[in-house]
C-alpha cells in the first residue's frame, strides 16, 4: 500500500463512478490514499482519508469528487402525507444541524485554498521548464500548454467573477427592497382546485451565471440513500489535463490499463491503440515502462501522436502503423472476454476477423467477484 502525503485531519469524501467502475475506485482509494471506512452505494463510493487534497483530486477511476456533508438513511414519508408536510420534512432533513454546515464550509474553503495553491505552484514550475522549448518552437509550442492549463485558469478566475456578480446584484437587490407592492385582491369566484402533482426538480446552472457562484450543494436522495455534499472541482476528474483528444472514456481506459498489471521495465503494446487513450493513461501511472501503439488508421495515429506530444511522453511511447492481424505472438498468450461476441449475429464471420493466435476465454461473472 502506498503512503500518501497527509493533509492533517481526516476528511470524509464521496466520489461518483461510472457503471462497473466502483470496484476499481474502491481499490484505488485504498491503495493510493490509505482510505478508511470505505463503502459504496449506487454509483458512489464513500471514504475517509487524511491524504492531501491534491492526491485525492488525482483519482483516476472517479467521475466527480465531493466533500461529504452528511450521509443518512433515505427519507421515508408516512402514508397519506400532504404536500406541505412532505416539504417540511424534506427541508428539515436537508438543513439538519447548522453547525454541520458551518464546519463543512470551513473545510471546503481550506481544501479550495490548497487546490489553488497547488495549481499556482505547478503552473509556475511548468512554465519555467517549458520556457526554452516554447521559444524554440514558436507559437506551436505555446498552444498545447495553453490548452492544458485551461481548467486551472478558469477555476482561478471564479472568485473574481463571483465578486463582480455580487457587486452587480447588490444594486438590484437594494432597489427591489424599496419597491411598492400592490396587494392583489382575490376575485369573487374561487378558482377550481388544481390536481395534486408529483414532480422531480433537477437544477443545473451553466454558462456565465454559473461563474457568479463560488460553491454549490449536491443533494442525492433516493430509496437507497441520502447524501449531501459540496463539489470540490468545477469540472469532472475524468477531464484529464494531459489529454488533448479523448477516444475511450478516460476512467475506463485507466481501468483497462490497471488490469494489465504493468511492472517496471515492461513493454506494453496496444495493437489497436486508436487515439492512444489507454496507453497515455498507463504511461501516467507507470513511469518505468515503455509503450508501443499500433493502428492502421492514419487519422487515428495522427491524433494519437498529438496526445503523446501533449502529454510529453515521446521518450517512452512510440507509434507504428501496423495491423493487429500480423502481430508475431505465440499461441495461448492473449485472452479476450467474448461478452460482445455473443451479441454478434454472425459469430463465424466474427471469428474469421480475428488473428489465429488469439484464444478466447469466457470470464464468468462469478469468477470476477
Amino acid at each position: 500500500m502506498s503512503h500518501p502525503d497527509t493533509g492533517g485531519s481526516v476528511v470524509r469524501y464521496y466520489c461518483t463512478a461510472g457503471n462497473g467502475m466502483q470496484r476499481f475506485l474502491i481499490g484505488e482509494v485504498k491503495e493510493k490514499l490509505a482510505a478508511e471506512d470505505v463503502c459504496q452505494t449506487a454509483g458512489k463510493v464513500l471514504f475517509s482519508s487524511s491524504a492531501a487534497i491534491h492526491r485525492v483530486s488525482a483519482l483516476k477511476a472517479a467521475e466527480r469528487l465531493f466533500l461529504l456533508l452528511r450521509s443518512d438513511a433515505p427519507l421515508r414519508l408516512p402514508s397519506h402525507t400532504g404536500p406541505a408536510k412532505a416539504a417540511a420534512l424534506l427541508r428539515s432533513r436537508l438543513l439538519g444541524d447548522v453547525s454541520q454546515w458551518a464546519g463543512a464550509a470551513v473545510t471546503w474553503r481550506r481544501l479550495q485554498g490548497e487546490l489553488a495553491a497547488r495549481r499556482t505552484k505547478e503552473g509556475r514550475r511548468g512554465e519555467r521548464e517549458r520556457g526554452d522549448e516554447e521559444s524554440s518552437r514558436g507559437t506551436c509550442g505555446v498552444e498545447a500548454p495553453t490548452l492544458k492549463r485551461e481548467r486551472d485558469e478558469e477555476e482561478e478566475k471564479e472568485p473574481e467573477r463571483k465578486r463582480r456578480c455580487e457587486e452587480d446584484d447588490g444594486g438590484e437587490e437594494a432597489s427591489a427592497e424599496n419597491m411598492h407592492h400592490d396587494e392583489v385582491k382575490p376575485s369573487a369566484e374561487a378558482p377550481p382546485p388544481e390536481p395534486a402533482l408529483s414532480f422531480r426538480v433537477s437544477c443545473k446552472c451553466t454558462g456565465s451565471l454559473s461563474r457568479c457562484f463560488g460553491s454549490q450543494v449536491n443533494v442525492s436522495l433516493s430509496d437507497d440513500h441520502f447524501l449531501l455534499g459540496f463539489p470540490l472541482t468545477r469540472l469532472p476528474l475524468a477531464n484529464r489535463s494531459y489529454m488533448k483528444t479523448t477516444g475511450l472514456r478516460s476512467t475506463v481506459a485507466w481501468a483497462m490499463a490497471s488490469l494489465a498489471e504493468i511492472q517496471p521495465g515492461s513493454c506494453v503494446v496496444d495493437p489497436m491503440c486508436g487515439v492512444g487513450t489507454i496507453l497515455v493513461e498507463a504511461a501516467q501511472e507507470h513511469e518505468a515502462a515503455c509503450f508501443l501503439g499500433l493502428d492502421l488508421d492514419d487519422g487515428q495515429l495522427q491524433r494519437a501522436n498529438e496526445n503523446v506530444e501533449f502529454a510529453e511522453l515521446r521518450d517512452r511511447m512510440q507509434l507504428l502503423r501496423a495491423s493487429c492481424m500480423r502481430i508475431p505472438v505465440t499461441r495461448s498468450t492473449i485472452h479476450e472476454e467474448n461478452q460482445k461476441e455473443n451479441q454478434q449475429e454472425n459469430q463465424k464471420e466474427n471469428q474469421q476477423s480475428k488473428p489465429e493466435t488469439v484464444t478466447r476465454r469466457t470470464i464468468h461473472q462469478e469468477n470476477r467477484q
